[in-house]
């Protein structure tokens, strides 16, 4: 089944862009590095070496088994740099980095786990002509989000919106939705939660919302 008749079908507009919890909704469903699952047509995977996991073991384990999913799989990731992982920090660069060349090679779109190494994600990815890119559960400043909404960069929030005061909340206040996804990863919330604390943290209708972050990915999507 196609993504579009997927859509026909479950007739929802709610993008949880990063989860791992499948579902009838559209989303993104990140796949454990040894997971054993049957891979049903019409969702969208993402599979990928997470920085936590970063080791050649790992990443030749990767390879052997996107060889066999790649038809499957339109992202790659979660992969990136996490300064709190105790996986080398060496190791962590050159794995994403081998990461990002398949999904350049591949046309493929890219998800990025960044925890304080947003400079330096940001000139490894300068290297790289990628079709779409997603910092997942991105919670940093506001300089940060502009710099990188400036390049072309998607930025997907989830559990930060409930926080008090929360950066990401006013971010999409000052800035608005422009490259702006949300998610519930772990499923901490449910995403119809999330977008509800949108709506009512913007004032604006949730039917605006969903329509316009439904927008911005299936344009983006489409070059995958």
């Amino acid at each position: 089944m196609s993504i579009k008749n997927l859509l026909r079908k479950v007739n929802i507009l709610l993008i949880d862009i990063h989860t791992h919890s499948i579902s009838s909704r559209l989303s993104i469903f990140n796949l454990e590095l040894n997971f054993n699952r049957k891979l049903i047509d019409g969702h969208i995977y993402s599979y990928g070496v997470h920085p936590w996991e970063a080791s050649l073991e790992n990443f030749k384990i990767f390879e052997e088994r996107y060889l066999k999913l790649r038809d499957k799989v339109r992202f790659i990731g979660e992969c990136g740099l996490d300064k709190l992982s105790k996986a080398d920090i060496k190791t962590q660069r050159n794995i994403f980095e081998n990461q990002l060349s398949i999904a350049q090679r591949d046309g493929k779109g890219v998800i990025i786990h960044c925890v304080r190494a947003y400079e330096e994600v940001y000139k490894i990815l300068r290297d790289y002509k990628l079709k779409f890119v997603i910092f997942h559960d991105f919670y940093s400043s506001f300089n940060i989000a502009k710099k990188l909404i400036d390049r072309g960069y998607f930025l997907s929030m989830g559990k930060s919106i409930f926080r008090k005061n929360s950066k990401s909340l006013e971010f999409i206040r000052v800035n608005g939705l422009k490259n702006i996804f949300f998610e519930t990863d772990m499923g901490e919330f449910f995403i119809e939660e999330i977008y509800n604390e949108v709506s009512k943290g913007l004032s604006k209708p949730l039917d605006q919302i969903e329509k316009y972050v439904y927008k911005s990915f299936m344009n983006k999507f489409e070059e995958l």
